[in-house]
């Protein structure tokens, strides 16, 4: 079979008129009116040429009773596929039986992957199956000449297995589980360095020597360590309480020594200390509460728990974006078992409530008080309240990452805070394909960084974002290799703070008694990433 010279197929009109035997160099199909629904160019030219040929496809077929029909360029091959057209476009020289023949096999392969889908033929099933039924065409159609395939031969080269796309989705599969697994130990780490800042090890020390830290102190200095949650009284009666009353130190820290046995007397002397406090200096101070939990003498504890699913594409725009949270509610006084819990809800565009079943509904809807059919159980934290945004609301995620990809391997990864929310334990991962276990040479404005030579991964961790930091970057330079492999970039965080606006003003009993209470918010970047899909 004698082909076209490569300089002759690439040119505009493919100037090949009589130098092949047959060239295929089209196939599409039309609608009864000339539109396109889709079409596959089998050389190398410019669309606007097809569209002409195809636009011109009514009118000639009109002129002609015949299935085929020539112009003084191309020859035309149709078959009506009710009620549509399989249109082929060919070269005037090529053999007319081999286009017929052709055309039934791609005819044979629209049909079969139609069916095959258990579809119609309608102009949304074509579509749906357009991969496939290009991929057949492919199958049957090399550079504009036919293979001469079966249609089961098309069909088994199209169910073949890729080896190595199997491979390449088993890797990306294990990186995203290493990378989920080194972000859980970064988090870890985090909160044990947090709270060792803030003199947490208690059972290493004797408790004459704990350094005092009055409690409102402490707790805004665990909030921008982002050892703990937010903690809100919500009656000025508690704080005084919490202020008055002498907080124990916690003889649970000591326990941690207890399967030494050198240590056992020093155990014994601790504490004898803890429960005889006049052995000890009258100055001696006491152990702070650890960090998180509410104070042991308030009667009601409502802790909102809130939770970001996202996904953004590299510039940064949002691909999807998920919220869900709920308040629970825990009982710690059997006085206060019927509660009425004051809400107040702000502006929160596209997110929806929904209250427990055993809380009275006008209430709720009409006032956002909480307020039970029956006791609430002591001891026990119930759900009270939950909400999640609606499918397709999207709103600026809190925190940003955009990314730069240059051609010779150097990467600029810029995060920028988008929301006036202080961020915590802010940890971004990115996988680093290829280098050696010294790792990239890193630039950086904000932050610190570590880099995992097991899994590849550069840690680029902050403490703590806020406005006076509210956005840095990091450079980095990877092979070549390594960009492929770039995408996912997980990121986490934590916060005191919440997307969703919603605030207690204020708990009282049936009779109208105010309750003192704590209120504790915390949200996380449960699954955020970087993604190109």
């Amino acid at each position: 079979m004698k082909k076209c010279p490569e300089n002759e197929l690439h040119s505009p009109l493919l100037q090949i008129q009589g130098c092949c035997t047959m060239v295929v160099v089209c196939c599409g199909i039309l609608q009864k009116t000339g539109s396109v629904i889709f079409s596959r160019n089998f050389l190398a030219m410019e669309s606007q040429v097809t569209q002409s040929w195809f636009s011109a496809f009514p009118s000639l077929s009109q002129q002609s009773e015949h299935s085929v029909f020539e112009t003084e360029e191309v020859r035309y091959c149709c078959h009506q596929i009710q009620p549509f057209y399989l249109v082929m476009v060919t070269t005037r020289t090529s053999n007319i039986i081999q286009d017929l023949e052709c055309m039934r096999t791609m005819v044979r392969i629209v049909q079969d992957q139609v069916q095959m889908a258990a579809l119609s033929i309608t102009e949304k099933a074509l579509k749906q199956c357009q991969f496939d039924i290009m991929a057949g065409w492919d199958e049957e159609i090399s550079s504009g000449y036919p293979n001469n395939l079966t249609v089961d031969e098309i069909d088994k080269n199209i169910a073949m297995i890729s080896y190595e796309e199997e491979h390449y989705k088993r890797m990306q599969k294990e990186r995203e589980k290493n990378a989920k697994k080194a972000l859980q130990r970064k988090m870890s780490e985090f909160s044990e360095q947090n709270q060792g800042r803030i003199g947490g090890h208690v059972g290493q020390m004797s408790i004459s020597h704990v350094p005092h830290s009055r409690p409102d102190t402490y707790g805004a200095a665990a909030s921008r360590m982002g050892a703990g949650p937010s903690r809100e009284l919500g009656h000025s009666s508690a704080s005084a309480s919490r202020a008055a009353a002498p907080v124990r130190p916690q003889v649970r820290g000591l326990k941690l020594r207890r399967a030494e046995k050198p240590r056992e007397n020093l155990v014994e002397e601790l504490k004898h200390e803890v429960s005889n406090p006049d052995s000890t200096a009258a100055t001696a101070p006491q152990a702070p509460a650890p960090v998180g939990e509410p104070a042991p003498d308030l009667p009601v504890v409502i802790v909102a728990n809130e939770n970001l699913h996202c996904t953004l594409h590299p510039n940064g725009r949002v691909a999807s974006m998920k919220v869900v949270g709920e308040i629970k509610l825990t009982v710690r006084d059997p006085a206060a078992t019927h509660l009425t819990v004051r809400t107040r809800r702000g502006v929160n565009t596209g997110v929806t409530f929904q209250k427990h079943p055993n809380l009275h509904a006008d209430d709720w809807r009409s006032q956002g008080i909480m307020r039970n059919a029956k006791p609430f159980p002591l001891h026990s934290a119930v759900p009270v309240v939950r909400w999640d945004t609606e499918s397709g609301v999207s709103r600026d995620v809190p925190l940003v990452v955009s990314v730069w990809v240059e051609n010779d391997g150097h990467l600029t990864i810029e995060y920028e805070l988008k929301e006036d929310i202080p961020l915590t334990d802010v940890a971004i991962m990115i996988h680093c394909a290829g280098v050696d276990a010294r790792g990239p040479d890193v630039k950086l404005t904000a932050g610190s960084y570590r880099f995992d030579s097991d899994s590849e991964t550069l840690f680029w961790q902050h403490d703590l974002i806020d406005a006076s930091n509210a956005s840095g970057t990091l450079e980095i330079t990877v092979p070549q290799s390594a960009l492929e492999e770039l995408y996912p970039i997980p990121f986490a965080f934590n916060s005191e703070r919440m997307l969703c606006d919603i605030d207690i003003e204020g708990v009282s009993t049936e009779s109208g008694e105010s309750v003192p209470f704590a209120f504790i918010r915390r949200m996380a970047a449960e699954k955020c990433m970087v993604d190109t899909e």
